[in-house]
């Protein structure tokens, strides 16, 4: 942030942190995929002031036969069928879930 008077001016830095994680928004969570793609998961975080910001979180499925995923959020999905991803934040007990149909 700059201020200027004239010829004078003055700089400040500023860092925004955001507040206290209240919930997740998974993008996208339901959605059809086809056999063979590659899909990189990801979510929004919110605070409490409904401020947004991109948040890791540790991924995992129970549905291994159908989909491969890394704990970074990235599958490759190896045959038809459907599947449930979960991305779990490693502070909180909070958890996005995705709701797959593989053709």
């Amino acid at each position: 942030m700059t201020a200027r008077a004239g010829q004078l001016s003055a700089s400040l830095a500023v860092t925004v942190t955001p507040g206290e994680l209240t919930a997740l928004e998974p993008e996208n969570p339901e959605s059809t995929i086809k056999k063979g793609e590659t899909r990189i998961f990801s979510c929004i975080g919110v605070d409490k002031a409904g401020n947004r910001f991109p948040i890791a979180l540790l991924w995992d499925t129970a549905d291994r036969k159908v989909i491969s995923l890394s704990p970074e959020g990235v599958a490759v999905w190896l045959k038809r069928g459907k599947a449930k991803v979960v991305g779990k934040h490693p502070e909180s007990s909070l958890l996005a879930e995705y709701h797959l149909v593989v053709k």
